[in-house]
């Protein structure tokens, strides 16, 4: 349902794989100023800025 609500379509989004799933997810998500660790598969901190 996350990519429904960041306008991919839903028979579009509910027929993918569950790794193109993932990955469209994160993607989405960084773009939205989150930040992926790749290597961990985890999500990093979010910094408070100092």
């Amino acid at each position: 349902m996350w990519l429904v609500k960041h306008n991919v379509p839903f028979d579009v989004a509910f027929q993918m794989d569950d790794v193109t799933r993932t990955a469209m997810c994160i993607v989405l998500a960084e773009m939205e100023g989150g930040e992926f660790d790749w290597d961990s598969m985890c999500w990093k901190e979010p910094s408070n800025g100092t």
